[in-house]
């Protein structure tokens, strides 16, 4: 009689190298380097910041001058 846990030690291991490889072969000839796409959803947010910041840094620049 076949035990559970001897099925489970030699069945997972291969349903994982077949997930493993449908996952390798279904990716097919296509060359992801990365998203197609980018996040800019926080682009103007960090112009904005930028922007403080560097007026901050002129009027410190000034106030030490003084």
């Amino acid at each position: 009689m076949l035990n559970p846990r001897l099925i489970a030690a030699v069945a997972m291991p291969l349903f994982l190298a077949a997930g493993a490889l449908a996952t390798w072969l279904g990716r097919g000839g296509r060359d992801d380097d990365g998203p197609k796409w980018r996040d800019d959803s926080l682009d103007d947010w960090y112009r904005e910041r930028e922007a403080q910041a560097e007026e901050e840094r002129r009027r410190r620049r000034e106030g030490n001058g003084d």
